[in-house]
């Protein structure tokens, strides 16, 4: 089965944030004003709903951009007032169309392969699951 990306699209947010992370030296995220630079068909806006209901981005990624840097992108930006705050990439699970995103997978290989839509923001879902070694620990210590 290939993963799709699509969940919810909204053309009205355009929005692009540019942060200063290491992660980002080979695939980073695209300022608008960047545009010129790559081929639009290259970029894939994206927006991180997260279990409350609150947004991460939307960012403009390169399609070539793996899941597992779309991860500590969200580790990054994650609001720090929330309960529950990821600290590893394997805390955090994508989901997008009913599919749990692979690490290894590129923004492109995740696309939906039922045609092209209308560009606009597409919306993943963000699940936060702490490793078994977390939990083991703080019931250890119970």
């Amino acid at each position: 089965m290939i993963p799709t990306l699509l969940l919810y699209r909204n053309p009205s947010e355009l929005t692009a944030l540019l942060v200063e992370h290491a992660l980002w030296a080979h695939h980073p995220p695209v300022s608008p004003h960047c545009r010129g630079q790559m081929p639009e068909e290259d970029l894939v806006e994206l927006k991180f709903r997260l279990c409350d209901g609150s947004d991460i981005g939307p960012i403009r990624y390169s399609s070539s951009s793996t899941v597992a840097m779309l991860k500590e992108r969200i580790i990054s930006e994650w609001p720090r007032d929330k309960k529950i705050i990821p600290r590893v990439a394997n805390d955090v699970k994508l989901i997008s169309g009913g599919k749990i995103l692979e690490n290894n997978k590129t923004i492109a290989q995740c696309r939906s392969p039922f045609g092209e839509l209308p560009a606009g923001v597409i919306t993943m879902h963000v699940v936060v699951q702490p490793s078994l070694n977390k939990i083991k620990t703080v019931s250890n210590k119970s």
